[in-house]
């Protein structure tokens, strides 16, 4: 089981993503695959890590080889994939990435969120 399973985004912050996820510009993916490298990275050199941040690690790499290598993603799919990657990338989001273990809570649940809706949909993403 996923530990960002015990935590959940709110039916108002859904609203409020999916009505960002409409607005993402999709000539952001180069600069999301360019600097998703860097965050894991740094991610993977801490002694520390966490099992929440190992299951959103796993969840960004899901991501990228969705969006690297499934050339028959939707639009839409496309646009909550780079919105999810976007809001792993942001430090200073709802809760800042540099609070101590809690800092990327918020980033596994939204980046978990966007994983089970293609687990969901598209299971055969990740089938391989």
């Amino acid at each position: 089981m996923n530990q960002t399973s015990n935590f959940h985004l709110t039916d108002e912050d859904k609203v409020r993503y999916l009505e960002q996820i409409d607005k993402i510009d999709l000539r952001i993916i180069p600069h999301l695959i360019r600097n998703l490298p860097d965050k894991l990275e740094n991610l993977l050199r801490r002694p520390d890590i966490n099992s929440i941040e190992e299951s959103l690690i796993r969840d960004v790499t899901k991501l990228i080889f969705v969006l690297e290598n499934i050339e028959s993603i939707s639009e839409k799919l496309a646009k909550k994939i780079a919105f999810s990657l976007t809001y792993f990338l942001e430090e200073e989001d709802e809760i800042p990435d540099s609070i101590p273990d809690i800092g990327l809570l918020d980033d596994a649940v939204v980046v978990h969120w966007i994983v089970d809706d293609i687990m969901s949909n598209h299971p055969e993403y990740f089938e391989s």
